[in-house]
């Protein structure tokens, strides 16, 4: 006699009770709770960051309500320099003087960036930038030049490598506060213009001579010497020493956005090196603004900001990964003190963004192609009186609007006066569910989705009928779909499914579970599930990865999948139009 759905839950509860006391701790144990720190205490909203003082940071947040994420900081000098001369990588791996470092403890030197962070209330953001300032070349006699001399001395990449484990070891730390590790902007780039071609000239992951299992570090051993080793390098180092908190964060590169570097470029690059978030990555960042400004649709890096959105959007498809702009440029056009003099900028990036915000939808649309926050943070720039030169109101350059500023911030305050206007409501990401209603009704009404109403009954067991039959064809492949599962509180991956239920892996514990899956699962989960078996080219994964999405109100995933679906756009569209009339 089959039993009840009630009893069956139970069981399967102890069942899994079961199999996390008897499983042994494997492979990446974090992957679970570093899902929920981003998108509950990272990426809750639409993220500003800063690179400034946490002065000005702590000032803007009492008087201002501003709620900045991150504060930036660069972990920067290179490696290999041990026994060469005092630079930045002996004090991070060295003992420190004894005022700084009691203890005498590697990797103060980030501990101090973390803390500094934290004390300011924002989410740390470490750009670990070392294989150009490597030795031997030393920066020289540039980076595009200096990181595959560098990468390819075995006994640099080891104290590389090393560097990267004491920062690990630093962040855990810290934990459970989530931190993020950017590694280095520009060189997967000049890493794969300097490499071997493949055909057709193609940039290749695997013609990058970079040296990780050479390098000799008993963590990496048996990884490539390549882009995807290196990859693997970051991934491995922080499942073992920083498995709970490390939020990882590549950075393609978009100098020839229309040729070698373009989006779908990216994602074969990002896919071959395994540089997605389905292979341990969290974040993607492109530097800088510049190449996003939504008030200026001919004169930007992109020749549009439709264009620039195209691009985030395919390239998030892609590799799965959200998109932050780094090192983001806070001049603006509107106060008089941003004339562009030194620590003046004149720009109109802050406004583009967020002048009349919310009637102003370009954050909207920013997060619907897959774009999650911007930091503030070029070189020479303080979001506060940097230049110690208090209030000034010089007479407008041209291109300026002229106002006056009370406010002696670099930027006449622009940045302070409109994130307290923003922070007032700030436009969810993955909070879309815990906002106010008006703010989910103002959300649908500046993105407009082809829904009108909930699915009948009937359509929505076709569409999980669909799903359930998409899971089986795939549990057995080579690529088992993941997902997390919210009734086992872990990510779990589909060994083997059919009609009946499915055989899972665990993921925070490395145990298995035979498990009547179909009816333990809510449309959350569904919805999780059907993103993970979507495919390139496969347009009824994508038709149903769609039709769980819309379920669960993400219209910006949904559009991403829509684009995909092919045909099968006008089944999900169909799903969720209004009944006819009756005649």
């Amino acid at each position: 006699m089959p039993l009840p759905p009630l009893a069956r839950i139970v069981l399967a509860a102890a069942s899994l009770a079961a199999a996390l006391a008897a499983g042994e701790e494997r492979g990446d144990p974090g992957v679970a709770t570093r899902r929920r720190l981003l998108e509950e205490r990272v990426l809750p909203h639409f993220a500003f960051g800063v690179g400034g003082p946490a002065e000005w940071i702590r000032e803007t947040r009492d008087r201002h309500g501003c709620q900045w994420r991150f504060l930036a900081q660069y972990l920067s000098g290179g490696a290999g320099w041990d026994g060469v001369k005092q630079t930045w990588d002996t004090v991070f791996l060295h003992d420190w003087d004894r005022w700084t470092n009691p203890e005498r403890r590697r990797g103060v030197f980030a501990e101090l960036a973390i803390r500094g962070a934290l004390d300011a209330g924002c989410t740390p953001w470490l750009t670990f930038y070392n294989l150009a300032q490597s030795h031997p070349a030393d920066y020289l006699p540039g980076p595009k030049d200096a990181t595959p001399v560098n990468a390819a001395n075995a006994t640099t990449m080891r104290a590389y490598w090393e560097q990267a484990k004491v920062l690990m070891q630093a962040c855990d730390r810290f934990r459970p506060h989530p931190i993020v590790v950017h590694v280095e902007p520009d060189e997967w780039g000049h890493l794969l213009l300097a490499g071997r071609r493949g055909a057709g000239g193609r940039l290749d992951p695997a013609g990058v001579a970079i040296q990780v299992g050479g390098s000799g570090m008993p963590e990496l051993a048996g990884l490539s010497d390549d882009l995807r080793g290196f990859s693997e390098a970051f991934v491995a180092l922080r499942a073992r020493y920083a498995p709970h908190n490390v939020l990882l964060a590549a950075n393609p590169s978009l100098w020839d956005r229309a040729g070698t570097m373009r989006a779908s470029e990216w994602v074969r690059i990002f896919q071959e090196s395994r540089t997605t978030r389905a292979a341990g990555w969290d974040l993607a960042v492109l530097e800088s603004g510049t190449q996003m400004d939504p008030s200026n649709p001919a004169g930007s890096f992109f020749t549009s900001f439709a264009e620039g959105l195209e691009y985030i959007a395919a390239f998030t498809h892609g590799t799965g990964l959200p998109v932050v702009f780094w090192q983001v440029s806070h001049g603006n056009t509107w106060f008089r003190t941003s004339d562009g003099s030194p620590g003046h900028p004149l720009g109109a990036i802050p406004q583009g963004l967020l002048e009349r915000y919310p009637a102003n939808d370009a954050i909207a649309r920013l997060v619907a192609a897959g774009c999650v926050g911007f930091v503030f943070s070029a070189g020479g720039e303080s979001p506060g009186d940097g230049r110690q030169d208090g209030i000034t109101n010089p007479e407008p350059v041209p291109g300026n609007l002229g106002h006056v500023s009370a406010h002696a911030d670099d930027d006449g305050g622009y940045l302070r006066l409109r994130g307290e206007a923003y922070y007032k409501r700030p436009y969810p990401v993955y909070a879309a569910k815990a906002t106010p209603a008006r703010t989910r009704a103002a959300k649908a009404a500046r993105v407009p989705a082809p829904v009108a109403r909930a699915p009948a009954a009937d359509v929505l067991a076709a569409w999980r009928g669909r799903l359930q039959r998409l899971v089986i064809g795939r549990a057995g492949g080579a690529r088992p779909p993941r997902f997390r599962f919210a009734g086992l509180g872990s990510e779990a991956e589909i060994l083997a499914a059919d009609d009946q239920g499915a055989r899972v892996r665990i993921a925070s514990s490395g145990g298995e579970a035979s498990l009547a899956i179909w009816t333990l699962m809510d449309d959350g989960d569904r919805r999780r599930l059907a993103e993970a078996v979507t495919r390139a080219d496969d347009a009824e994964a994508s038709a149903v990865a769609a039709f769980f999405c819309l379920l669960a109100e993400d219209r910006g995933a949904a559009r991403d999948h829509l684009l995909a679906a092919g045909a099968g756009r006008a089944d999900v569209e169909a799903a969720f139009a209004p009944p006819a009339p009756a005649p």
